[in-house]
This record gives C-alpha cells, structure tokens and sequence, in this order.
C-alpha cells in the first residue's frame, strides 16, 4: 500500500531546496512525529510513545488516564498500526505556539496480520475493541490530527473531531485544500 503524502518526503535533489522552506519542514516534522507514535504503539514503548505528545497532552489526568490504557492495551493486545495517508490541511507558523492539522487515515491490524491489506469496513474485532479505548474500531480509519510546536520539535496535540471508518487508501479529493497562515 503506497503513502500518499500532500508536499510528499522529495527526492534528495528537491530536498536541498526545501530544507530552507519553513512549510515543509513543519509538514514533514509533523509526519515524522506520528509516525514515532505509531512505531512506539508497535514496539509497545510506552516511554517513546509518550515522547511523541505535546507536554498539555501528556500531562495531567489525561497523561495518567492514557498511560494506564496503554500499558493495558499493550499487555492484552498485539497490533500494528500504520500511516496509509497524510495531508497537511492547515498551519500557522507564525501562530504561537505554532499549530498545525492534518488529516491522517491509519491502519491498525493485529500484529500477525500486519503485512496483508485491509478490509473494507473491517472492524479490528470485539476482543481488540473491548481491551482498549486507545484502538480505533474499524481497520482502516480517517481522523483529524492536531499538532502543537514545542521546544523546537513538533508533538501531537489533540484529535479533532471524530475518527470515521475509511473505505480507500487515499484520501478523498473533497477534503479541504491546505491553508498556510504565514
């Protein structure tokens, strides 16, 4: 299954030129950065996992709320979780603290099954469902990723709005086009 990326990782001649452009460093930090989340949730590396949220996120009774569920989830469960798509659709680099929001669609499947493609509208099963509120419920699902910029390093922030079963790999053309607040 390909990564369809918006302003997509270049090759190494057009990187050069981008490592100047302040929009697409933040669009490929941010990518980097849910990616480190999913990599943590497959190696069950709650530590690095952790790493990945912005200090709001991760502190608080929320931080300890997900901490406990995670450490539940991976003890009762093996999954693997995969970035399919990503498309920045907002950022404001002159916002501070600077915000940014993507769309992102996500696959979880179990573990052993992590090499196969998914099913349309599959859900992940009532024994992964049931052992953690952190898994989404269908396979393959679209969400709204807020990420905050802190101590020079982009973090996840926040879910914003719900998380929706997805029926392809690619992101739809109706989504909104990406704004940037310069």
């Amino acid at each position: 299954m390909a990564c369809s990326v918006y302003a997509s990782t270049p090759d190494a001649e057009t990187r050069e030129g981008l490592a100047a452009d302040p929009v697409q460093k933040a669009i490929d930090e941010c990518r980097m950065v849910l990616e480190r989340n999913f990599n943590a949730v497959n190696a069950e590396d709650l530590k690095q996992l952790m790493k990945t949220f912005s200090k709001e996120a991760a502190s608080g009774q929320h931080a300890a709320d997900f901490k406990e569920e995670a450490t539940k989830m991976f003890a009762d469960t093996d999954v693997y979780m995969r970035l399919v798509d990503f498309k920045i659709i907002d950022i404001r680099p002159n916002m501070r603290p600077q915000m940014a929001e993507a769309m992102v669609i996500q696959l979880t499947l179990p573990a052993d099954e992590k090499d196969r493609e998914p099913v349309r509208h599959r859900r992940l099963g009532l024994n992964y469902k049931h052992h953690s509120a952190l898994l989404p419920e269908f396979e393959l699902v679209t969400y709204r990723q807020v990420f905050r910029y802190e101590n020079g390093k982009w973090k996840l922030h926040a879910l914003a709005g719900a998380v929706i079963p997805t029926d392809a790999t690619t992101l739809p053309d109706s989504l909104p086009r990406p704004t940037f607040s310069r």
